[in-house]
């Protein structure tokens, strides 16, 4: 539904305006046509797939019961652009300091066009994240501070990144509102 076949080439057929600034990361034609498609259950076939992702190979990894975010975030980081405004930790932003985050690259995700994040809380010493299409990482995205630089490979990376936290978890620590959106985490 995205009308585009080579997903490593998506900016020589449209293009951001001008380098993404706070509040629009996430509102770009090509994220509005996938989270429009996910609110009108329109590909009810990417739900089940990603469901079934989650059922069997992020559950099992897990002794408890967890709960996961109802639609992966989708992210496209062009040439020249960034696809995350600011350096942050998810906690920053109202999540829960337990949950674990998974990023899943459809498009290889290397140097300057993913993800930079430290390697542990405070440490400062960011590195890429580094991952080829279909690879999965965890991370602890609520508590590393992490943001992306100017991309400047010349290839886009296109990639789905979700939350997953243990209900244990969830009781302990209240949900709390996006700060973002101001959409409750409950």
């Amino acid at each position: 539904y995205l009308g585009y076949h080579n997903l490593q080439l998506i900016h020589q057929d449209y293009e951001f305006d001008e380098l993404l600034a706070q509040g629009t990361d996430q509102s770009q034609i090509l994220h509005r046509t996938f989270y429009d498609a996910m609110d009108n259950d329109v590909d009810q076939k990417f739900v089940k797939i990603y469901k079934d992702f989650i059922k069997y190979f992020i559950r099992p990894n897990y002794s408890q019961t967890i709960l996961y975010q109802k639609f992966p975030t989708f992210r496209v980081h062009q040439p020249s652009n960034i696809a995350v405004f600011g350096w942050h930790r998810d906690r920053d932003y109202n999540h829960n300091p337990e949950e674990f985050n998974y990023d899943l690259p459809i498009t290889n995700a290397f140097s300057t066009n993913t993800c930079w994040y430290e390697s542990e809380e405070g440490k400062k010493n960011y590195q890429p994240m580094e991952a080829k299409d279909g690879e999965i990482v965890e991370w602890d995205g609520a508590n590393w501070r992490h943001g992306n630089k100017q991309n400047d490979t010349g290839h886009n990376r296109i990639s789905f990144d979700f939350r997953v936290l243990t209900i244990e978890s969830y009781e302990r620590i209240p949900p709390k509102k996006s700060i973002t959106q101001g959409k409750s985490f409950e």
